[in-house]
């Protein structure tokens, strides 16, 4: 049962004993479905958690606490390995994991950052900052790779086996790539190192002048190129067991297709390469700071990202709504109605200060979840199906979708775009 007193809140049971004083403004479950623990929101970045036997879980109250985005940057609340942990941050701003089914903080808050995840069915890898190094522990806190180097990233790794997972790591300002028992498999040669394919394939190098390598550091093609997108899985032989893999190679103004094993697939076509938002999150938040901003120079540049380039519709051929064909998508007409929408609600209904029009806590405090929805990466929403009693946003954020690594708007895919 919660009380409300002068719109505070508390639980008693139902012999009317007091379990939590009525002193908190919320009183919740988590958006985990298995979760054993109750959040309680005792004021602004103040929060305690209660766990099954109705004790409070924590000395101290801690600053924020949530989910963490897994190697592909999605953010929700599932578990195939049941290992529920999110993450705490104290008052020291250091970060530590609580396990939603014990109720036990399973690792301290000891941990400047607490970045991606990576969920194996043995085990959940967490990348970590240290006194301002990187490396990787387990749910239990175990070191698994030392907290060395000057950079970690575990993004787009697809391993079932522990033995099998490479890292992308730095030191002294190099990248290469190690093991989970610390055995260097690159060697720390490159300026830039990304992962661009869960087949082990790399671009390296440095802004602008990229080689595609494999896990044996071989070059799978001669040429460098200005930028690679990832690649993507295009056609599977069920029969033979064989997939085929292509990425877009970019080079002064032009796109060429390659496959996985270094062939060009096509000749030069005027290109050029997507600039985007990589996370959910990142786009959202990137949204509130142009409409927080004096300047409309942000909005601008927010449009930019969210509309569909020729890069993305390059991958894009479906409306996701209703199936048809793409035939003709203007770009940049896209963010010319993006912008006209965005400055409206911007200067008419967010920057009025009353807040009647619009509840910004619609947007800035509800948490996003991304997953894989009829065949799409996209985002959804446990609370607050929309984004607030107005609906313009909802139009340009609900149902984002990610394609080829960026989250872009499909508000274009919408019936009736043309007539609003």
């Amino acid at each position: 049962m919660t009380a409300e007193p002068d719109r505070a809140c508390g639980l008693y049971d139902l012999n009317g004993k007091i379990v939590v004083p009525a002193r908190y403004q919320w009183i919740s479950n988590t958006d985990t479905k298995e979760s054993q623990i109750l959040i309680l929101k005792e004021s602004d970045h103040s929060y305690n958690f209660l766990n099954k036997t109705n004790q409070l879980i924590l000395k101290e109250n801690v600053t924020d606490f949530g989910y963490i985005h897994d190697q592909n940057l999605l953010l929700n609340p599932f578990s195939f390995s049941n290992n529920y942990l999110l993450y705490l941050k104290d008052s020291n701003s250091k970060y530590g994991l609580l396990n939603e089914i014990t109720g036990t903080l399973d690792v301290p808050c000891v941990y400047d950052r607490i970045i991606q995840k990576l969920e194996l069915p043995d085990h959940v890898y967490y990348s970590v900052e240290k006194s301002g190094k990187y490396g990787l522990i387990n749910e239990k806190n175990k070191i698994i790779v030392p907290i060395i180097y000057s950079d970690i990233n575990i993004d787009l790794i697809n391993s079932e086996k522990s033995e099998d997972i490479l890292i992308i790591a730095s030191k002294a300002d190099k990248y290469g790539v190690i093991n989970l028992r610390n055995e260097t498999r690159i060697p720390f040669m490159y300026k830039e190192l990304f992962r661009i394919s869960n087949l082990e394939l790399f671009k390296a190098g440095s802004k602008g002048n990229y080689k595609i390598i494999n896990a044996s550091n071989k070059v799978i093609v001669d040429e460098s190129f200005d930028e690679v997108a990832n690649f993507e899985l295009v056609a599977s032989d069920d029969f033979t067991g064989t997939n085929t893999y292509q990425t877009l190679c970019f080079k002064a103004g032009s796109m060429r297709l390659i496959n996985q094993n270094g062939e060009f697939l096509s000749s030069p076509v005027d290109m050029q390469p997507h600039n985007g938002y990589k996370s959910f999150d990142e786009l959202k938040f990137a949204l509130v700071k142009a409409l927080d901003s004096d300047s409309d120079l942000l909005l601008e540049e927010f449009v930019n990202k969210i509309a569909p380039s020729q890069h993305i519709l390059f991958y894009l051929k479906q409306n996701m709504f209703d199936h048809s064909y793409l035939d003709f998508v203007d770009s940049d007409y896209l963010k010319q109605k993006y912008l006209s929408n965005l400055k409206a609600f911007k200067h008419m209904i967010w920057k009025e200060e009353s807040g009647i029009l619009y509840r910004k806590s619609s947007l800035t405090e509800v948490t996003d979840f991304t997953l894989y929805r009829d065949g799409y990466i996209t985002n959804v929403r446990n609370k607050d199906h929309a984004f607030g009693s107005v609906k313009y946003l909802e139009k340009i954020l609900r149902n984002s979708i990610k394609v080829n690594g960026f989250w872009i708007s499909t508000y274009f895919m919408k019936r009736n775009f043309f007539s609003n």
